[in-house]
């Protein structure tokens, strides 16, 4: 007798349809066992519907913060994350860091609500882990996925303003250091230490206003009779290659680099990633500059710690602020200024600019890394903590390049398991 019947396993966000059966084609077995056979499959049956009970009661009795900030989440990860849960998380934070961020630095105010729409953010992340048995797709991303969202997001956040800090303290970074020896009182050697960066003195201009750039972006409203000359780009190259690198990162523009090394790092960057470095530079300088100023007169940690600051953020809700549940503190200004950037660089990627600017680029290559044409883009940086609001439409995410996102497995290749090099951060 033959034995044909398939194994089935189905999860949707409804979390209801689910069978199993042993995994077996074309078995010849012995009559007299089918009784065997019929009694292991009821109690397959029996502990899976056990399961699937245990799942909607475990998921519906979470702790109600379960989903809050990254402390809360990181606190509860030993206690009540099981091995899928686990495996949905790294699921989640590499999808978020690959397909998410390039183009969404700053997510819509309605983006944590539950909603059937596939193009919300909730139902591409949901696409992509494997929901637990008898578990609907609602409980599960409130009471699990949107804290590991959150989470991957704030660090995504938190990391790229520090990296950015980091770039623009270099400027204020030249020690010598000299140490010297001597044995009875006879001059030895002496060693000389220069610690500096190799951008020191360097930062972008800015206009009265404090917007940097603001002669570059009428290139893409006024019409021009000639194209910009690389004298004219350089400096925006140069603000590409030192600050906007850090929202693509590293690791993932040399991953991309291996499929497409006839391109170069402006073919990889996106609006989103030079508009989101604009609005943090703007946002944050002034505070920057103070904190700057802070550290080198302050004689001790305890005071600098207890220094008064006086800068406030120029978008953002700033430190001492109670941020709403979910939210990111950019305030209404910020946030429209943000889709007014993404217009602008919009419209200069897709004019015949950006097309000078990429031969700009090659040449930029050449005088400042003395690297040829035919040599790729490598000297990019490295890797990535807490962050409702009315209009209703204010959700929808859009992401470049979807539909391959969502036909090729998504590489678990994140930098989350990586030790975070103990970094001071500084409230921006």
């Amino acid at each position: 007798m033959d034995y044909t019947e398939t194994s089935t396993h189905t999860t949707s966000t409804s979390g209801s349809s689910y069978s199993a059966s042993a995994p077996l084609r074309n078995v010849q077995f012995d009559p007299s066992n089918a009784g065997v056979i019929e009694e292991q499959q009821q109690k397959i049956k029996h502990l899976q519907e056990q399961l699937a009970e245990f799942n909607r009661v475990r998921y519906r009795t979470l702790p109600a913060n379960a989903s809050g900030g990254k402390n809360v989440v990181r606190t509860s990860k030993k206690k009540i994350l099981t091995g899928t849960d686990q495996i949905n998380q790294q699921a989640v934070a590499s999808y978020l860091r690959e397909a998410i961020w390039p183009s969404n630095k700053i997510l819509p105010t309605k983006w944590s609500k539950w909603r059937e729409d596939r193009n919300s953010l909730c139902q591409m992340i949901l696409r992509k882990v494997a929901i637990p048995v008898g578990v609907d797709g609602k409980s599960y991303w409130e009471s699990m996925i949107l804290g590991f969202t959150n989470e991957k997001f704030c660090a995504l956040r938190a990391n790229f303003k520090q990296e950015l800090f980091e770039q623009f303290q270099g400027k204020f970074s030249r020690i010598n250091i000299c140490i010297a020896a001597y044995s009875n009182n006879q001059y030895l050697f002496a060693l000389y230490l220069y610690v500096e960066d190799k951008e020191v003195g360097w930062n972008p201009p800015s206009d009265n206003d404090g917007r940097i750039y603001a002669n570059f972006r009428r290139w893409t409203t006024d019409l021009q009779d000639t194209p910009p000359t690389y004298d004219q780009a350089e400096h925006f190259l140069r603000f590409l290659d030192k600050y906007v690198s850090r929202a693509v990162g590293n690791h993932y523009f040399l991953q991309w680099s291996k499929s497409n090394r006839s391109k170069t790092f402006l073919d990889k960057v996106t609006v989103s990633d030079i508009s989101y470095t604009m609005l943090v530079y703007e946002n944050s300088k002034e505070v920057w500059e103070e904190e700057l100023q802070i550290r080198a007169n302050s004689k001790s940690e305890d005071e600098r710690k207890k220094a008064t600051r006086k800068q406030k953020p120029k978008y953002h809700e700033g430190r001492g602020k109670r941020l709403q549940r979910f939210g990111d503190g950019w305030t209404d200004i910020g946030r429209q200024y943000y889709q007014e950037l993404l217009g602008i660089f919009r419209n200069l990627k897709s004019s015949d600019v950006w097309k000078t600017l990429q031969d700009h680029w090659k040449m930029y290559q050449r005088e400042h890394y003395n690297k040829s044409d035919s040599s790729k883009d490598e000297d990019l940086r490295r890797p990535e903590e807490e962050c409702e609001q009315s209009d209703e439409e204010d959700w929808r995410i859009t992401v470049e390049d979807e539909e391959q996102c969502d036909d090729n497995e998504v590489s678990l290749s994140d930098d989350d398991g990586e030790p975070q090099s103990k970094r001071q951060r500084i409230s921006l």
